[in-house]
């Protein structure tokens, strides 16, 4: 990708930041929504390309930098937490080739790639990678993780409360059971 193509894009986004929107019918104004969402989406696919291999490569040690977060909030002015998300997502989507295809689709978002992606440092990848599809076209997806079966939930609430939320979580439920020392205890302890 040349610069060639970024002048592109933004003389493209000139011509639609001229477009009043209140000269647009109804039908028109849901309809530039929809395709701006589409858009935001591939453009957010792309920008997590191109910082994975920014990362990658240590681009941002040559500004002084210690980290792709880093350079982000310095040069983008992005808050702490933006910048360490846009790096997690760049990072994760290297290893789930369905949700990095969906994104740069449009098919889901950011924020479901990310949640994918987050939960592919919380358990093994390869549990991931058997359900991935089953991520990718879930519309209302939750994940959530622990390191006590559901079984023993009424050992953390009253049991009453135990029973409604192990009933609530997993109806409808894909279950990813573990066994081993936690990913995310494993990057975080010692080595």
């Amino acid at each position: 990708m040349g610069v060639g193509v970024v002048s592109q894009l933004l003389s493209v986004l000139d011509d639609v930041l001229a477009v009043d929107p209140r000269d647009l019918v109804d039908s028109q104004l849901a309809d530039a929504l929809l395709e701006f969402e589409q858009v935001t989406r591939r453009l957010d696919a792309a920008r997590a390309r191109m910082l994975a291999e920014f990362d990658a490569r240590s681009v941002y040690a040559a500004d002084g930098c210690a980290s792709a977060a880093a350079w982000l909030r310095w040069k983008l002015a992005m808050t702490n937490s933006s910048a360490a998300q846009a790096v997690r997502l760049a990072r994760g989507l290297g290893d789930l080739p369905l949700t990095a295809s969906a994104l740069a689709d449009g098919r889901i978002n950011a924020a479901h790639a990310g949640s994918i992606a987050g939960l592919a440092r919380e358990i093994p990848l390869s549990a991931v990678l058997e359900t991935e599809a089953e991520f990718v076209t879930e519309r209302r997806s939750v994940a959530v993780t622990s390191n006590i079966k559901p079984s023993g939930f009424d050992t953390i609430m009253p049991k009453t409360l135990a029973t409604t939320t192990v009933d609530r979580l997993l109806h409808h439920a894909h279950q990813v059971l573990t066994d081993g020392r936690s990913q995310r205890l494993a990057e975080a302890s010692p080595a």
